[in-house]
C-alpha cells in the first residue's frame, strides 16, 4: 500500500480518535466543566489542588476549549493569570491554544470538507472559506484572527479547508490572538495581585480596543463583502476533499 495513503489512513483515525475523546470529556464530566468554565475563581480553585500538574492540567483546559469551540475560553485565559502570573499564564496559554489550534486545522485538512460541511453547516463554512480565499487572502486572514466578533476556534477548523500552508495559518492565528490572550492573563494578574488601579487601566484600555475593534469589524466586513475567490471563480466551488493548492 502506497505510504501516502497509510498515513492519511492513520492521520484519519487518530482525528477521529482526538474528537471523540473531546466529545467523551464534554458528555462525561459536563457538569463539572459548565462550573469550571463559569468562574475563574471555580477554575482556579479546582486547577490548585492538582498541584505540580496544574500547568499540565490548564494547558489541557485550554486545548479542549479550543477543540470543543462552544466553550467561552476568556474565563480560561483570565484565570491563567489569575492562576501562574502574567508572563507564565501568558505562555501557557498560548501553549494550550497552539496545540488546540494545530488540532482543528489538522482534523479539518485530513477529514476533508464533507464532515466539516455537516457539523458546522454548509453555508457558514462556505461563507468563511471564500473570505479567506479572496484576492486579498493574506491581509483578510490576519484581521480575522485580530478583529472581535470573528469564532476564531472555528476559523481554525475552516482554514483546514483552504490553501494555506499550516506554519504560515498558525502564525497568523497566533499573531491574531495575542493583544486579546495578553489583555486578558494581565486583567487575571491584576485580579490576583488586587491591583485595581492597574487591573482597571488594562481592563479600559480593553474596552476601548473592543470597541474600535468592533467598529473596524463593521468597515472590514463591508469592504470585504463582495470579495472574489479565486479558486471558485476557477474551479466553480471548493473541492469535497483536499483542501486547494496551497501558496
Amino acid at each position: 500500500m502506497d505510504k501516502s495513503i497509510v498515513k492519511r489512513i492513520l492521520l484519519v483515525i487518530l482525528s477521529v480518535i482526538g474528537l471523540s475523546f473531546s466529545l467523551y470529556l464534554v458528555i462525561r464530566y459536563r457538569s463539572e466543566l459548565r462550573l469550571l468554565y463559569s468562574s475563574p475563581y471555580a477554575l482556579r480553585t479546582y486547577i490548585q489542588g492538582w498541584g505540580i500538574y496544574g500547568p499540565l492540567l490548564f494547558i489541557g483546559l485550554q486545548i479542549l476549549q479550543v477543540v470543543v469551540f462552544i466553550i467561552p475560553g476568556e474565563i480560561t485565559q483570565l484565570t491563567g493569570g489569575y492562576l501562574f502570573g502574567f508572563g507564565y499564564g501568558l505562555f501557557y496559554s498560548l501553549i494550550g491554544i497552539t496545540f488546540g489550534s494545530m488540532f482543528n486545522f489538522f482534523v479539518a485538512r485530513v477529514v476533508g470538507k464533507p464532515l466539516i460541511l455537516r457539523v458546522f453547516g454548509k453555508e457558514r463554512v462556505e461563507r468563511f472559506v471564500d473570505l479567506m480565499e479572496s484576492t486579498q487572502a493574506k491581509g483578510v486572514l490576519l484581521f480575522l484572527f485580530i478583529l472581535p466578533g470573528f469564532p476564531k476556534d472555528f476559523l481554525c477548523y475552516v482554514g483546514g479547508l483552504t490553501r494555506y500552508r499550516f506554519l504560515y495559518f498558525l502564525s497568523v492565528s497566533t499573531g491574531g490572538r495575542l493583544p486579546g490572550l495578553v489583555i486578558s492573563s494581565y486583567l487575571g494578574d491584576a485580579a490576583a495581585l488586587q491591583a485595581w488601579k492597574e487591573g482597571s487601566i488594562a481592563l479600559a484600555a480593553g474596552a476601548f480596543l473592543f470597541a474600535l475593534g468592533l467598529w473596524a469589524r463593521r468597515k472590514f466586513l463591508f469592504r470585504h463583502s463582495k470579495l472574489k475567490n479565486p479558486v471558485s471563480e476557477r474551479d466553480g466551488h471548493l473541492s469535497s476533499g483536499s483542501p486547494p493548492e496551497e501558496v
